[in-house]
């Protein structure tokens, strides 16, 4: 698969908005979905795992402003993404950070940021 950040956007976004006539409804849901609870801790406590990737099941284990069933992962060479489809963000970061993209400071910076700029903070503490 090759794509830019737009693509990626486009695709997470027709997840996000359960499909958007491209995809069923119901597959959608079911990949945006966690198949297996937050005793993975695939990106620490509170986060299951689903088709998509990591899967928040319980931000009150986290200092987040995502909401239950945000869905997002990165890559080894530093992209993030996420989508609350409780908030309505899709969020696509390419870099080439490598790991600082992926699980540093970086992902969260945008996190917070995005919320931020949307009016949606919420339990994040500096």
């Amino acid at each position: 698969m090759v794509g830019g950040a737009r693509d990626i956007l486009k695709a997470l976004e027709t997840v996000r908005k359960d499909g958007a006539g491209f995809l069923d409804s119901r597959l959608a849901h079911l990949m945006r979905s966690a198949h297996v609870d937050a005793d993975l801790r695939a990106q620490g406590d509170g986060w299951g795992f689903g088709y998509m990737g990591a899967v928040l099941m319980d931000p009150s284990r986290l200092i987040t402003p995502q909401r239950v069933g945000t869905v997002g992962w990165g890559g080894v060479y530093g992209h993030s993404w996420f989508v609350d489809v409780a908030s309505g963000l899709t969020v696509v970061a390419l870099t080439n950070t490598t790991w600082e993209g992926v699980g540093g400071r970086f992902p969260e910076d945008v996190r917070d940021a995005v919320y931020a700029a949307f009016g949606r903070a919420g339990a994040r503490a500096s």
